[in-house]
């Protein structure tokens, strides 16, 4: 029987950590539970989660500010926050925060598979209307891995297909090298910068004509993605 999904439940109560893995578990998902927030964000660097279960209370942080920070670096992992705060003004700060849906504990177990289930199939939905990813004369085919840059198909390596997806998902958006490893490698932060040379060499492929797509660096900031001539982006270097 294949999964319904694999989910990353953040809670720390172990009674309710083993609620939720004994119900989703019969329910047909993969459950992952953690205890802490900070493990949370490099658990979701590392592996494709359908949809992120999130208790408010946790010992390292405040699940607001995991759900902000998540958002920050462009996961767009779906995400339900279960919380005993069950005021209106709560309910409004946790969607305000990033999360796509809010159920209030004490809960029914029936209620929450249902609302799982909802999340999942709308961000499936979601991501495969996403399948084709342009910018400018750039186009990426996502499940065939497929890159071009007007009539020239680009060779990219694994790691530069991810992190030229990632920008193209994230259009506008400025990452800084820290965000793009820990959304993209994952792990501790080496002392090599594997970032930047990952981002050289990207850029140097998507030099092709005059008219280019450039990784711009913002001074102080980080990096984006955005379409540029050639002259403008020979300045990024």
């Amino acid at each position: 029987m294949s999964s319904a999904g694999h989910v990353l439940a953040v809670e720390d109560n172990e009674l309710t950590a083993g609620l939720l893995i004994r119900c989703l578990t019969e329910a047909g998902y993969e459950v992952d539970v953690v205890d802490r927030g900070g493990v949370a964000l490099t658990r979701l660097a590392g592996a494709n989660y359908d949809a992120v279960l999130l208790d408010l209370s946790l010992p390292d942080t405040d699940g607001v500010a995991l759900c902000r920070a998540m958002r920050r670096r462009g996961d767009v992992t779906p995400l339900m926050m279960l919380s005993a705060r069950d005021t209106l003004d709560d309910r409004v700060e946790g969607l305000r925060s990033g999360a796509d849906d809010y159920l209030t504990k004490p809960f029914k177990t029936i209620e929450l598979e249902a609302r799982l289930a909802a999340l999942i199939r709308r961000g499936k939905w979601s991501r495969q209307s996403q399948d084709v990813l342009r910018l400018g004369p750039l186009v990426m085919e996502v499940k065939p891995r497929r890159v071009t840059l007007g009539e020239t198909l680009l060779t990219l390596t694994p790691k530069e297909f991810a992190l030229l997806e990632f920008l193209l998902r994230n259009p506008g958006a400025v990452f800084s090298a820290d965000e793009l490893h820990d959304r993209l490698w994952g792990g501790p932060r080496p002392q090599t910068n594997v970032v930047q040379v990952a981002l050289h060499q990207l850029r140097n492929k998507l030099k092709c004509g005059e008219d280019q797509i450039a990784i711009e660096t913002i001074r102080g900031f980080g990096y984006r993605l955005s379409e540029r001539s050639a002259s403008a982006a020979a300045n990024d270097r």
